[in-house]
């Protein structure tokens, strides 16, 4: 199956399984897209002269035309997870799936832990693996010591300390047999 066929069922069967509810009380920070927005095209036309009427008002019921905005961030979350860790998330999900097909758009590595996480440096974006807040600096995973040792205001400490606290709670995740997260994305070679 081609990747992008499977990343939009995985996301499609993800929204389904979410309450309305839980849906609902999210859907505030979709309801400000506009004709500008990247996905603005993919909703439902409905959904689109809605959102035109009544600008930062969302809905207090929710209508299943809303899922699209949930699709598309969940496609969005796995565009730069590895074949395997999707295979078994479809797996996981009752999708029946042999083989994917396609690879995982490029993505530069994160400061701290080494996966490759993020699309694109200095947008302040957080890794989902270790949680290293991009702070927009020139920083790579491997700088020596004197650039580890600089303070990142939106994380509170240096690159050092937070790598150190990150390997102890990845050997924690590891040995208690939690390390989902970290099979999601290729890692930079140390």
């Amino acid at each position: 199956m081609r990747r992008e066929q499977l990343v939009r069922l995985i996301a499609r069967e993800v929204v389904a399984r979410r309450p309305p509810h839980e849906k609902l009380s999210g859907l505030y920070e979709y309801w400000g897209w506009d004709e500008d927005s990247p996905d603005w095209w993919r909703l439902p036309s409905s959904v689109r002269q809605e959102m035109l009427q009544r600008p930062g008002s969302p809905p207090k019921l929710w209508r299943s035309t809303y899922d699209t905005f949930f699709e598309i961030a969940e496609e969005e979350a796995r565009k730069l997870v590895r074949n395997e860790a999707l295979l078994a998330e479809a797996r996981e999900l009752g999708v029946e799936v042999d083989r994917v097909e396609g690879a995982p758009a490029s993505a530069e590595p994160c400061p701290c832990c080494g996966f490759r996480t993020f699309e694109w440096r200095g947008e302040y974006d957080v890794c989902p693996v270790c949680s290293w807040e991009d702070d927009g600096g020139e920083d790579a995973f491997d700088d020596g010591p004197e650039k580890l040792a600089r303070f990142s205001s939106p994380n509170h400490m240096t690159r050092a300390e937070y790598r150190r606290q990150y390997e102890r709670q990845r050997e924690e995740a590891l040995h208690s047999g939690d390390p989902e997260r970290l099979h999601k994305y290729e890692r930079f070679p140390r």
